[in-house]
């Protein structure tokens, strides 16, 4: 599936696919135990916060919309307590999404592959993001990807713990390096 998906911007009217798209997502990790996303997050003022800003993205097969992800170089207050190898020239990775109907099929992988190459071509040198610290299937994810553990944060009120992770994203941008 993965060769026939494309990520764009997303604009005002995919608002409604894509709250409905959370919407589902939230269903389909409650129902596997993962209790980082509720029926209150993500909701639309996030989402319209973030398309004021330009960083939503979505993957799309043709007009329907099969996920969401939000990149930007806004870190949460928490992740300052992180032992990050590098702070300088950072993007994070929020909100990844896909339609459970969809899952398997590269959304995910097209997704990171987007903000990837997003946050080089932005002059990024890492990626920084975060995730339920019972979200077996985001981690094995992030890890196939590359991207080693940080530490551990609690995020607003929620009684939970997530696992922050860090992804170089040059050779030269390791701790010592320069870009």
């Amino acid at each position: 599936m993965s060769d026939a998906l494309r990520v764009a911007a997303l604009t005002q009217a995919h608002i409604p696919p894509a709250l409905a798209l959370f919407a589902r997502a939230v269903a389909a990790m409650r129902a596997h135990g993962y209790m980082q996303w509720s029926a209150a997050y993500p909701n639309a003022a996030v989402l319209h916060a973030d398309l004021a800003a330009g960083t939503v993205y979505g993957a799309f097969a043709g007009d329907t919309l099969l996920g969401v992800v939000t990149v930007d170089t806004r870190e949460h207050p928490a992740y300052a307590g992180v032992p990050w190898q590098v702070r300088g020239g950072v993007y994070c990775v929020h909100r990844l999404a896909v339609d459970p109907a969809a899952q398997r099929g590269g959304v995910a992988r097209a997704l990171m592959d987007f903000a990837e190459a997003h946050a080089l071509r932005g002059g990024g040198r890492v990626i920084h993001l975060d995730t339920g610290a019972d979200n077996l299937p985001a981690q094995a994810l992030y890890e196939r990807r590359g991207y080693a553990r940080r530490g551990l944060v609690r995020l607003d009120e929620r009684d939970m713990r997530f696992i922050c992770y860090e992804k170089h994203l040059c050779g030269d941008c390791r701790p010592g390096g320069s870009l």
